[in-house]
């Protein structure tokens, strides 16, 4: 006993400086954030009813038995929420929306209201947990049942990631497959032997490894479009600087949001996060999986590719173009985006250094927003 409450102890300190840690270095009003701290703060809460449930667990007085079914009631009724938060992180870290996660509530709210009225029953009818003479719990007739939906729902998570493993990069798509696996196989150790509790320990450990995931990327990574930042920019350059046995052809676009002032003043900021966030979509579907793309200003992205042949980079131009016009055919848009592009191939025979050459295409991007620009007074 004083082992495995030694374990939920840890597990919670772990969680505690985790969430601390973690709040220095982002913003939690992030939707994603804030799916990952309940997450987080839902793990601790069980584990400290895990710990009174084995403190309390054949203590036969009133108090003892009364703390012992209020422990288990939290315990049950936790342990489902957390399957839902875990499906509201993984739908919007794959969507990037809210749409889905309403659905979801809607699939899983009488869930809950059900489940809880089952928990309160519980207490005089044992469907989920009774306590016996000598205030010791014992399994419900419904607790199997109730294993198997959840083991069924993490399983679908699994499926929905794999399925929709072409919307994210590869590290996510490892993290969040790997999330339900420690749960899974201590949901199994702990049905044939109960008295080894390792379930939320083992939760812990897979919110370790999510957290150590999301960590590594918020020095990287815009929080806004989920596009890579300046700061990776530079350290892509700098690799590409240094790389003296490069034998990929690099080449690289330039982009910059054409009038996004007029979408962000003259419309809204909400409008304009939404402008930048959309263009960040559209080049990650343009171009290939393991290309690298970043925000590296207000409203301007960098996209850097290795290339085989030349064409290849006028085939992501022209993707890039049709996405954009694609977006523009929705009526239900507020705003139109146009982009400007200046992109190229670097040849170390006509730039004097790789910086010489970003530095071009930069230059060409703002030519390009130029001739726009007249296009659009001779047009008016």
């Amino acid at each position: 006993m004083i082992q495995f409450n030694q374990t939920n102890i840890i597990s919670i300190v772990i969680l505690i400086v985790i969430y601390f840690s973690f709040k220095k270095h982002t913003k939690a009003s992030h939707y994603s954030n804030r799916f990952f701290f309940t997450l987080l703060w839902l793990n601790v809460f069980i584990l400290a009813s895990d710990t009174l449930i084995v403190l309390f667990n054949g203590n036969p007085s009133s108090l003892g038995r009364f703390i012992l079914a209020s422990s288990l009631s939290v315990y049950f009724l936790l342990a489902l929420s957390i399957l839902v938060m875990w499906l509201f992180y993984v739908d919007y870290h794959i969507n990037r929306r809210l749409k889905n996660i309403k659905s979801i509530s809607i699939i899983f709210g009488p869930l809950l209201i059900i489940h809880l009225v089952l928990l309160i029953l519980s207490v005089n009818h044992g469907y989920f947990f009774f306590i016996d003479a000598n205030g010791y719990h014992q399994r419900g007739g419904m607790l199997i049942p109730l294993i198997i939906v959840n083991v069924c729902v993490f399983v679908l998570s699994m499926l929905y990631i794999i399925l929709h493993r072409n919307l994210v990069a590869k590290s996510d798509f490892k993290a969040l497959l790997f999330f339900p696996i420690p749960l899974m196989i201590a949901v199994g150790v702990q049905f044939f032997e109960p008295q080894i509790r390792m379930l939320w320990p083992s939760m812990t450990l897979s919110i370790l490894i999510l957290y150590i995931y999301i960590q590594s990327k918020i020095s990287n990574t815009d929080s806004l479009t989920g596009v890579f930042n300046r700061r990776e920019y530079e350290y892509q350059v700098y690799n590409i600087t240094n790389n003296k046995n490069m034998k990929k052809t690099i080449g690289a676009i330039m982009i910059d949001i054409d009038d996004f002032k007029s979408i962000n003043d003259g419309i809204s900021h909400q409008a304009g996060d939404k402008a930048l966030i959309e263009v960040g979509k559209i080049l990650t579907k343009s171009v290939r999986k393991n290309d690298f793309i970043a925000r590296i200003g207000g409203d301007e992205f960098c996209v850097i590719l290795e290339i085989e042949k030349d064409d290849k980079l006028f085939e992501i131009i022209k993707r890039i173009e049709k996405n954009i016009d694609d977006f523009n055919k929705k009526l239900s848009n507020e705003y139109h985006l146009s982009i400007s592009m200046g992109y190229g191939i670097y040849n170390e025979k006509y730039y004097e250094s790789i910086q010489k050459f970003f530095h071009t295409l930069d230059r060409k991007m703002y030519e390009d927003k130029s001739v726009t620009k007249q296009n659009k007074s001779v047009y008016a």
